[in-house]
């Protein structure tokens, strides 16, 4: 329906169905950047932390010892992790680079940098891919090495990778706010 202007044209148009009550709703900008600092400040970072957790309450991995298996959980393997650099196995840092990133973009989140950001990411990267080619567990009998690979690895892999892609996107996120404010 076409409504007349002040000089009498047919210029101004109304449409019933798009009202200021609907485009106040689904077209609204600040309710985006609402959800989005939700996301980004709460929802994730409790979902990737949840998830860290229960990775360490779970059987990581089982090695052939000397007489019989044993089993190691999460948390022995968190412990174990600061013998990382003398084995060549640098993937327990991730676990202190996620925990640092996540406070940080909780903490600042509208006025983070992406460098830190990249940085995160790329080191997050970097234990993944370490973390892929493990193999031996350090102990007191020496070097003991992994026969099978429990439910608490791939819950890890899973909350370091999604770590990653989070880190990754909030820094695109970063990059676009940054190139569109100038």
């Amino acid at each position: 329906m076409d409504l007349p202007d002040a000089a009498g044209k047919r210029t101004v148009s109304y449409r019933p169905t798009c009202g200021r009550f609907y485009r106040g709703i689904f077209h609204d900008q600040s309710a985006g950047r609402a959800m989005t600092r939700i996301l980004v400040k709460f929802i994730i970072p409790l979902a990737l932390s949840v998830a860290w957790i229960m990775s360490l309450n779970l059987h990581v991995a089982t090695v052939d010892d000397l007489n019989a298996d044993q089993s190691y959980k999460g948390y022995h393997i968190f412990l174990l992790g600061l013998l990382g650099p003398f084995t060549f196995q640098i993937s327990a840092y991730a676990n202190p680079v996620l925990f640092l990133a996540v406070i940080y973009v909780v903490w600042k989140w509208p006025d983070v940098k992406a460098a830190r950001l990249m940085l995160a990411a790329v080191f997050i990267a970097l234990c993944i891919i370490s973390a892929i080619f493990w193999n031996r567990i350090p102990d007191s009998s020496g070097e003991n090495f992994i026969k099978q690979l429990g439910p608490g690895y791939y819950l890890w892999m899973a909350t370091m990778t999604s770590a990653f892609a989070w880190l990754l996107s909030l820094w695109v996120m970063v990059r676009r706010r940054r190139l569109r404010n100038g």
